[in-house]
């Protein structure tokens, strides 16, 4: 967490986004929060800003199991029923997360300032 002190805060929030999402890809949402929680508000606690912003971002890319089939129960029991292909949830799913993170990286900081 120390060396995370040189970067930005609009930085951390997008590595926060970006670790996150890989989680819940493979995991469920409430999990990937629950193990994102702690490690979010101990960086931000370490850095001295408002975890505010970083924890609503850790509420939202939990959300964002788009990639794959097995990320929520939904997209397994989709894949099936439309005889979809794993290719097909990164087709559809990369340009959301795309869309997701510029929106985490623009909106969060206006709505949460960084700092505390």
């Amino acid at each position: 967490v120390n060396t995370l002190g040189a970067l930005h805060p609009v930085v951390l929030l997008g590595g926060i986004f970006l670790l996150t999402t890989a989680f819940s890809q493979v995991i469920n949402n409430s999990a990937t929060a629950v193990l994102m929680a702690p490690i979010v508000i101990l960086a931000a606690t370490t850095l001295n800003v408002s975890p505010k912003p970083f924890m609503i971002t850790v509420a939202v890319s939990a959300s964002t199991a788009f990639l794959t089939p097995i990320g929520t129960t939904t997209n397994a029991m989709v894949l099936s029923a439309g005889g979809y292909k794993f290719k097909d949830y990164v087709r559809v799913g990369a340009p959301l997360l795309l869309l997701f993170l510029i929106l985490i990286l623009v909106l969060v900081p206006v709505i949460w300032p960084l700092n505390i």
